[in-house]
């Protein structure tokens, strides 16, 4: 019988993951983009706060997205899946490009897979990602923490939380949220 409930439990997160699609145009521009569309799709990303988005992320990190035509792959040993659906692309392409990731890419995934850390269900995960970004948090990732934030129930982890969303409003160039 417990068998039988991990089995369903396991096959209706699969399914929300294949219903839930990414947002597509974000997966474009960081296919496809120039550097400030591809830093833009980053933060978009981070703005979803999902799993998948997570994922996508770090295989780019991982170096593990490519490009075949217009579609944007997430490749990792002999096999593929779409990034934007989530579904297995069989048979593999076999002309393919590796996505660049530049410097300023590779800090803004550096941020971004931090602050995304920050709504993972393990604490001592939470706790690593929030002391990351309190050394210097981009201001994009303000929502994510603000999120975060407010499911956080950690004492050691909530206060640090609640200083990195202030120092973000403090230089904020929004005057609303610096008073």
């Amino acid at each position: 019988m417990q068998a039988v409930r991990i089995l369903l439990l396991v096959c209706t997160l699969m399914a929300s993951m294949h219903a839930h699609a990414i947002d597509a145009e974000a997966v474009r521009k960081l296919a496809f983009g120039e550097s400030d569309e591809q830093v833009a799709a980053v933060a978009a990303l981070v703005a979803e706060g999902d799993a998948q988005s997570a994922a996508l992320l770090q295989s780019l990190a991982d170096g593990e997205v490519q490009t075949a035509g217009k579609l944007v792959l997430i490749v990792k040993n002999d096999s593929a899946i779409d990034a934007t659906t989530g579904r297995k692309v069989d048979p593999l392409p076999a002309e393919r490009e590796d996505v660049n990731v530049n410097n300023r890419l590779r800090r803004e995934l550096g941020g971004a897979l931090a602050a995304l850390k920050l709504i993972s269900p393990d604490r001592v995960v939470r706790l690593a990602a929030a002391k990351e970004l309190a050394s210097g948090a981009d201001d994009t990732l303000l929502p994510l923490i603000k999120k975060a934030l407010a499911q956080e129930t950690e004492t050691e982890i909530k206060p640090m939380l609640e200083m990195i969303a202030a120092a973000m409003e403090i230089r904020s160039e929004n005057r609303d949220a610096r008073l």
